[in-house]
């Protein structure tokens, strides 16, 4: 007989009976998933089980914009609320609140909308060039590496990022959540005397900070111009065809004729008019021509319709804004900067009409004073050394709720956008220095996310050696660093503790004086605070785990220790939101005994990660007794991560679609660590 609930209003779904749980199941679900019905109020009433499968079905339309029908919508309950299926947990504890809106679903890690441009080995692309899963050449910090193009379904907020570089300024249009590349004002990321890059989400900045942008790798001083690609430069900015005979002209008088026709290799080049030039020369290069060709054809261009103003403000002109991209795309390839195209009515010389005409500023960065083929722009030019610095100037979110794309780039997870920032991309990380990783991962558990990590001995082994540091809490306003109450400041406390570990060697004392107490409401993602008392326990007991190694590398299973305390301090009140997932050699024997429970003296912190080895061929495990111990019981049974049939078959587990990028592995729901995996 059919069950109708009494409280429909509430649900608005039919329900078929009472909910599918044992006393267990009934347990585990109001201790880790069931919300409070007042974030605000500790001693709120908390979801049923109905109410809380209504609130993720709702959502599946609302915040997923999946489009289900009201009939699917109630199939969809009643799938979920008989446990005939799961969503992974996170979105039961997270799907339907005001936390989405907010942070974003952190497990999905796009971040900007679809119109964003960045630089690629073909020249300067926007994601709408794109489809998800295409592969890509893109620029990182100094050299060009292998990506793919990702996006998500799932609309998030936008925010308008704005940027500036001396008068200029340039809108972007990010997520809250994406991480940039920051240099903070002083007093927020000193070190040694010297002013480090820190990792900083969008809502994170402030104004006035500035963004990191690519390094030029393209040596000019080595770099010769192809003297044709000068010619056709020359041609393509003041020559004309000459159609009746298939070719192009040029006619070159006072200045230009003295610096400019010696650049042609013909009987003619002291006349004023030079003919039987390549009719193909009014047209632009391919982008394919190698580095010299596209150097000489950008300085003969910029030779004739180029300008250095009084202020050395190098600008170049033309009529069609298909021409003013290519510049950018050209100029990108050899590492140089150009400011977004802008539109500028000029009075022609010949009639005094005004005629419409497209403009892109040049920055005067890495260019030489070669690049200058006529004298005038050569005594002009006056040359801006380093790198440009990009500020911020403001952070406001929008309206605008949309599928948002990104690159991943999961090497050094960086690439630059279309003006030359830098920017983070979010991947899978490998546990390969000694405070990104770490802190990042602390970031995305308190988000709720999964995290997966890969802890090979060749990764940890490029981690510095560890340096005795004392860690000391003293609870007064004059502590070396007081805690801010927000899940930035926990990160922060993190970094400052593995920053004395692997860099000073210098004790430091901080303050939790500022951090709520234990059980107060954590508004927004909901939850119960924890206290300062797990976040102190777990950073002196990271501290120990470092200590212990004081003068040596760490090993793989201390870098798992560090994790696993992570996961044990993100733990907070009645909330689970700490999933890992590590992968460690097949041949790593104290990897392979971090969970042999049985022998005794392990850590109860390792309880936090689920544990797996990258094993591409089953040989590799068979004669290794210690792997097999927990699957006689001893223990837990670690799984098996083929990489290199990932890496064959992709994100669908197909071989028509290889992803050679993949470098690991996600957690997606709990403990089904063979079903609930997703590759990144």
């Amino acid at each position: 007989m059919s069950f109708t609930n009494k409280n429909k209003n509430k649900s608005d779904f039919l329900v078929s009976g009472p909910p599918p749980f044992s006393s267990i199941g009934l347990f585990t679900y109001l201790r880790t998933y069931a919300r409070r019905h007042d974030d605000s109020d500790p001693n709120s009433t908390v979801e049923s089980w109905e109410e809380c499968v209504s609130r993720v079905v709702k959502a599946t339309n609302s915040q997923l914009k999946v489009g289900f029908t009201k009939d699917e919508l109630q199939e969809l309950f009643d799938i979920l609320y008989n446990i005939k299926c799961s969503v992974a947990g996170r979105f039961l504890w997270q799907l339907g609140t005001k936390s989405v809106e907010k942070t974003g679903l952190m497990s999905l890690q796009n971040c900007f909308a679809r119109s964003t441009k960045f630089w690629t080995q073909q020249g300067i692309k926007s994601f709408e060039q794109y489809k998800d899963g295409s592969s890509v050449m893109i620029r990182g910090k100094n050299r060009w590496v292998k990506a793919t193009i990702r996006c998500s379904k799932l609309p998030q907020q936008l925010y308008k990022l704005t940027v500036g570089l001396g008068n200029g300024r340039r809108t972007i249009y990010t997520t809250a959540n994406h991480r940039w590349i920051a240099k903070t004002k002083q007093g927020d990321g000193k070190y040694k005397g010297k002013y480090t890059w820190k990792i900083k989400n969008t809502t994170d900045l402030c104004k006035g900070w500035k963004l990191q942008t690519y390094a030029n790798r393209t040596n000019f001083q080595c770099l010769e111009m192809c003297s044709i690609g000068i010619q056709h430069g020359i041609v393509f900015g003041d020559g004309h065809r000459l159609s009746h005979v298939k070719s192009c002209g040029i006619t070159l008088c006072g200045e230009k004729k003295e610096d400019l026709s010696k650049f042609f290799f013909t009987n003619r080049k002291d006349n004023a008019m030079i003919t039987g030039l390549p009719s193909t020369w009014k047209d632009l290069p391919p982008l394919s021509m190698n580095k010299e060709y596209l150097y000489g054809f950008l300085a003969g261009w910029f030779s004739t319709d180029g300008s250095i103003a009084k202020g050395s403000q190098m600008t170049i002109t033309n009529k069609n804004i298909a021409v003013m991209e290519w510049l950018k795309s050209a100029s990108s390839i050899l590492g140089i900067l150009t400011s977004p195209v802008k539109l500028s009515a000029n009075v022609s010389p010949f009639d005094g009409a005004e005629r419409t005409l497209y403009k892109v500023e040049i920055y005067r960065y890495h260019l030489p004073s070669e690049f200058f083929i006529r004298k005038c722009q050569r005594d002009r030019y006056k040359k801006l050394e380093g790198n440009p610095q990009w500020k911020v100037v403001d952070i406001e979110p929008t309206n605008r709720e949309e599928p948002v794309w990104c690159v991943s780039e999961p090497e050094m997870e960086e690439f630059t956008l279309e003006d030359g920032i830098l920017t983070k991309n979010c991947a899978f990380v490998t546990l390969d220095k000694p405070i990104t990783p770490f802190t990042w991962v602390m970031n995305f558990l308190m988000l709720g996310s999964g995290c997966g990590y890969r802890i090979s001995k060749s990764d940890v082994d490029k981690i510095p050696p560890v340096k005795y540091a004392l860690i000391t809490r003293k609870e007064t306003r004059d502590a070396d660093f007081i805690v801010p109450d927000s899940r930035e400041g926990w990160v922060k406390l993190l970094g400052h503790v593995l920053k004395a570990h692997f860099y000073s060697g210098k004790s430091f004392t901080y303050s939790c004086i500022l951090l709520r107490s234990k059980g107060a409401p954590i508004k927004g993602f909901g939850g119960l605070a924890s206290g300062p008392e797990s976040l102190c326990s777990g950073m002196k007991k990271i501290s120990g785990v470092l200590n212990a190694r004081a003068g040596k590398k760490l090993r793989p299973v201390d870098a798992l220790d560090v994790m696993n305390l992570i996961g044990q301090i993100v733990v907070s009140g009645n909330v689970r939101r700490s999933a890992q997932i590590a992968l460690g050699d097949c041949n790593d024997t104290e990897y392979l005994r971090a969970k042999r429970w049985d022998l005794g003296g392990v850590p109860n912190w390792r309880c936090y990660s689920n544990n797996s080895v990258i094993c591409n061929d089953i040989k590799e495990v068979l004669d290794n007794e210690e792997f097999w111990q927990g699957y006689n019981g001893n223990g837990e049974p670690y799984g098996l991560i083929n990489l290199k049939l990932s890496k064959k078959c992709g994100r669908l587990g197909e071989t028509q679609y290889p992803d050679p990028r993949v470098a690991g592995y996600n957690p997606l729901n709990g403990m089904r660590i063979t079903a609930g995996i997703k590759s990144v």
